[in-house]
């Protein structure tokens, strides 16, 4: 019966085979079946049970391991790069040879975990250990197994690097003139739909925009380098001293975050000296800042609890939102000038409606900010949504467009898209269902006014082409409405006409609503070189 020798670390069909070889040089000699099979036991218990001595495998057992998965792995012949392992293990990360030896035997797992499926010893660790949150198993005694093989989880700079690159790229289309609070619900609304609760997000926002105080910029740049290992690894995200956070490429990470913005020194360093994992007992202890730690821990932890796509996803999203983040706290120093005249306006509209102007949509959303305003000049309309960031949610706001309009004398709502480029069936569709997901909380609204069937709802997209295939769109949103498409050219010179009947007027809009916004601190550098270029004579 197989019993001890099924802890060496072979795969069930190579080890069967390697013993019934063994048995049968055994035979050989003059040994029966079930003698050799005992005598190989035997063997390997006697090896087993010298614990600390620095003892070879015996002669017959050491054949057992020549076919090892894992053999070719290692310079050293199998038996002698098995034995010095369990040296290696026993007494540090196990009691016992024999403990040492349970360990290694999954060294075929370990190593394809980790040369595959990018697991870092320490989600190696949890995986080999109950399960139960103790891990038994320490991650050290992995990294000691995988490094005698060849196998590191190091962070490359080359890569890191090029990670970051590619973040600000991503950064920009993801969140866009994003303020902290906008960039917050945009990150919380993924991690919704992955499963994480108000928890997460509500720690998420103490970390980048709190209620009271300043954001406390070392935890910042903690989880910045977090999710930069979740890129590369499936690695716990609590396990913070893994990867080593010292040396150029915690540098490189950590000096993302501008001098202005973050002190000097390693922020790892600072915050968790003897401490190799994030807890609440950790953020509890603290004396300064205890809610933002707090709040740190509940974020690592809720990225380490998701499975490896959908954490390495979020991650990217965190990371692409923390790169907006330090846009905002160190804005450019570019200025926009107040338009003086109708004129300066005049140029400004026509240039934008010629062509989009590549902003992601922010330059126009303010233009359509503008126009909305000059439309809903009476003072019975009141608006919602002006001045948002281009990619802010409808859902707190309840807004139904990118702004909309409500008069409640004539029961009407106007809501407005603003449209950069071509306005597809895809993109319309999109602007649809958001829509959908908004109108039953105005509904509610609009019922404590009057009657629902006495309310109007409009729905204008500004865009620059009409791109769609047909006119005829279903909208099925329940209440009467009406669908207009408009081109930024049509409703500049609409507005146009308007304007010289309230050139005060006209000018304070456009100065309130265009102007301001886009010297404020969350717009990006980028979008100001572009306004300043339309607005050069």
């Amino acid at each position: 019966m197989l019993n001890s020798l099924a802890l060496l670390p072979l795969e069930e069909g190579k080890l069967n085979e390697a013993i019934a070889s063994a048995i049968a040089i055994l035979e050989s000699q003059g040994l029966t079946a079930k003698e050799s099979r005992l005598k190989l036991e035997s063997l390997f218990e006697d090896w087993l049970e010298r614990d600390g001595k620095a003892e070879t495998l015996p002669g017959e057992i050491q054949p057992l391991l020549a076919n090892a998965s894992w053999a070719g792995k290692t310079a050293k012949t199998p038996h002698s790069a098995y034995v010095g392992l369990i040296r290696k293990l026993e007494g540090k990360y196990a009691g016992s040879r024999r403990e040492a030896a349970i360990l290694l035997s999954r060294l075929p797992l370990i190593i394809l975990l980790a040369e595959k499926l990018d697991n870092s010893p320490a989600r190696i660790a949890r995986l080999l250990g109950s399960g139960d949150g103790n891990d038994p198993v320490s991650w050290k005694a992995v990294q000691t197994m995988l490094v005698s093989f060849g196998i590191r989880s190091e962070l490359d700079e080359e890569q890191v690097s090029a990670l970051i690159t590619e973040d600000r790229e991503h950064s920009a289309e993801t969140f866009g003139d994003a303020d902290a609070a906008t960039l917050t619900e945009l990150i919380s609304a993924q991690s919704a739909a992955f499963g994480l609760g108000a928890d997460f997000s509500g720690s998420l926002g103490n970390l980048l925009a709190p209620k009271s105080g300043a954001p406390f910029i070392p935890y910042i740049q903690i989880l910045l380098y977090a999710c930069v290992v979740d890129h590369f690894y499936d690695h716990p995200s609590e396990f913070i001293y893994t990867f080593k956070p010292r040396g150029s490429v915690a540098n490189l990470i950590f000096g993302t975050f501008p001098p202005q913005l973050a002190a000097g020194g390693n922020p790892m360093l600072n915050n968790f000296k003897a401490v190799n994992r994030l807890s609440h007992d950790w953020a509890e202890s603290r004396d300064d800042n205890r809610d933002q730690a707090i709040a740190l821990v509940n974020v690592v932890l809720g990225l380490s609890s998701l499975s490896y796509p959908a954490r390495k996803q979020l991650s990217a999203t965190i990371r692409r939102g923390i790169l907006r983040f330090i846009e905002i706290k160190t804005p450019t120093a570019l200025r926009i000038p107040k338009a003086a005249t109708i004129g300066v306006i005049e140029k400004f509209l026509r240039s934008v409606a010629q062509s989009p102007t590549n902003t992601r949509g922010i330059i126009e959303q303010r233009i359509t900010d503008f126009l909305s305003v000059v439309q809903h000049r009476d003072t019975a309309w009141r608006a919602r949504g002006l001045g948002d960031p281009v990619n802010a949610s409808n859902t707190s706001s309840r807004k139904l467009g990118d702004c909309d309009f409500q008069n409640a004398a004539t029961q009407d709502c106007h809501a407005v898209e603003a449209h950069a480029g071509r306005l597809t069936d895809i993109y319309l569709h999109e602007h649809l269902r958001t829509l959908r997901l908004n109108l039953p909380k105005r509904i509610d609204e609009w019922s404590g006014i009057s009657e629902i069937a006495e309310w109007k709802l409009e729905v204008l997209f500004v865009v620059h082409e009409n791109a769609l295939s047909t006119n005829l769109i279903p909208l099925g949103l329940g209440i009467p409405c009406q669908l207009k498409i408009t081109t930024f050219a049509e409703a500049c010179e609409e507005a146009l006409g308007i304007a010289p009947g309230m050139r005060d007027d006209a000018l304070k809009v456009f100065n309130r609503w265009v102007v301001q916004p886009l010297n404020a601190p969350n717009t990006p550098h980028s979008v100001k070189k572009k306004a300043l270029e339309l607005f050069t004579p």
